[in-house]
């Protein structure tokens, strides 16, 4: 049996797939028999953390909305860890973002992180997110940033997983990285949580769009399409689920 902490910014509320994973693995550990603290903002403790998992918790960043909420956790995750030292000692820690290891410092047997895209890694020209973002010079500094702050903390981890093959290799070749420390574990989802559907009203044509942080992932690109898909097939419906900052702008881009 090894007692693990595992370090999340999500968990109550699964915005991405860092909270569904966050979850998944802290039932399967616990029902391996581990012991396991869970790690989190206070506002994100809830009912369906599984019997005998320890909770600790740190203040909830204000930043919620923004991309760069991992950066004031990390201060606190660290500052935590520090303060129950003394008190527990954990065979592995887990931070499910790996960024958030970035003010770590305390020595402990294993140390893992999650890497979740690769955006960072994988910096392009200011031209580049000029063509394609609406606020392309903030997001190309914060970029430049995190590129630098994912160089210094993916090194100092024992371990590092990635959530696909393209990020494994991405992630790889931009901070030159150790193979025998790099591994692959895609998102899961849990079957159970979902119903079979025997009957499902028909749609008619749709295009479905399901994210947050749109413009990153193409959001932009797909409204710029929509004309043509339009013209060649008029009854086609465009539905688009998620947030992003931009929110206005993409409305404005729509009409």
């Amino acid at each position: 049996m090894l007692s693990i902490c595992i370090i999340t910014q999500q968990y109550k509320q699964v915005i991405s797939g860092i909270g569904l994973h966050a979850r998944n693995l802290l039932c399967e550990l616990r029902r391996d028999g581990h012991r396991v603290t869970l790690m989190t903002q206070a506002d994100q403790v809830s009912g369906v953390v599984p019997d005998g998992v320890e909770v600790l918790t740190v203040p909830a960043t204000v930043l919620q909305g923004s991309q760069a909420r991992w950066i004031p956790l990390a201060w606190r995750f660290a500052q935590k860890l520090k303060q129950v030292k003394a008190e527990e000692h954990f065979d592995l820690v887990h931070f499910t973002d790996a960024r958030e290891a970035l003010f770590f410092a305390e020595q402990h047997p294993v140390v893992v992180g999650n890497v979740n895209d690769y955006y960072a890694a994988q910096l392009q020209s200011l031209g580049y997110y000029r063509r394609y973002y609406f606020d392309w010079w903030k997001r190309w500094l914060y970029y430049v940033f995190v590129h630098q702050c994912e160089r210094v903390t993916l090194r100092r981890l024992d371990a590092i997983i990635a959530n696909s093959q393209y990020t494994y290799k991405a992630i790889q070749q931009a901070y030159g990285l150790d193979s025998r420390r790099m591994f692959k574990c895609p998102k899961a989802i849990d079957l159970s949580l979902f119903n079979e559907v025997s009957h499902v009203d028909p749609l008619g044509e749709l295009v479905l769009f399901v994210g947050s942080n749109m413009q990153r992932k193409g959001l932009r690109t797909l409204i710029q399409a929509a004309p043509r898909v339009l013209s060649a097939r008029p009854k086609v419906r465009f539905i688009i689920v998620g947030r992003d900052a931009n929110l206005p702008r993409i409305r404005s881009l729509c009409h």
